[in-house]
């Protein structure tokens, strides 16, 4: 009997422009993957996107409501990581100084 191999990911894109709900698109994405896997004894791999956490906690500061995105997000990665999943880090690079 053949052997197949599987390997689930998770990689999302809120369009860069602003426009994308971030609860819907990742969060709540996220939470019904890992529900998913949780059912049924699989383990997936994640991409974290680095660069909207590091803009969230930067103007974050001024802004109680991005604040709390990335609170939040930090919570759904921590919540896959404690459930044995794998994380990766998911890097757009923005030619942007103010960072």
């Amino acid at each position: 009997m053949a052997s197949v191999q599987l390997v689930l990911t998770d990689d999302w894109e809120l369009r860069g422009n602003g426009s994308g709900n971030m609860r819907r698109i990742q969060f709540d994405s996220m939470r019904a993957l890992l529900d998913i896997y949780e059912r049924h004894g699989l383990k997936a791999s994640f991409n974290a996107e680095v660069m909207q956490q590091l803009y969230h906690l930067k103007f974050g500061a001024d802004n109680p409501t991005l604040l709390g995105l990335a609170r939040e997000w930090e919570a759904c990665v921590g919540e896959a990581v404690a459930c044995g999943h794998d994380v990766q880090l998911h890097v757009h690079p923005l030619a942007h100084p103010g960072l």
